[in-house]
């Protein structure tokens, strides 16, 4: 879901949502070249080509940064899988597998919540790094 508003004024009830579906993967052909964050709540991949997709996801899996829950776990899983397979597997995976400490770290650190990122391969190695 991308957007839900439910109000109650005076006897009237407001009460619509907006919602988007993500992909599984990126389409045939294109290849990751960056991650990127909006201040934690939107996440999205720009391709070689330049093209914007949002980042893909499994049904009932979302992606969240800043705390230490299900959304940010998933998020470093995903970082993971990009870095394992260097850019090449973008197909979103159930599961949390293995991730490295630095990389959960990360993704649960509140400072980045607030924050745009752009995220190269090279920069996300740095982060796994520590």
């Amino acid at each position: 879901m991308v957007a839900h508003h439910y109000r109650t004024v005076t006897g009237n009830i407001e009460n619509w949502k907006r919602t988007t579906y993500a992909p599984y993967a990126l389409r045939e052909g294109e290849s990751f070249a960056s991650l990127i964050v909006d201040r934690g709540d939107l996440f999205w991949i720009r391709t070689q080509a330049g093209l914007l997709s949002l980042l893909p996801e499994r049904s009932g899996s979302g992606y969240g940064i800043g705390y230490g829950g299900g959304g940010p776990t998933q998020l470093a899983s995903y970082i993971q899988q990009l870095l394992d397979t260097d850019g090449h597997n973008t197909t979103a995976q159930p599961g949390w597998g293995n991730v490295d400490k630095p990389i959960l770290d990360w993704a649960g650190d509140r400072a980045n919540k607030s924050l745009t990122q752009e995220l190269t391969l090279h920069d996300l190695r740095r982060i796994q790094r520590g």
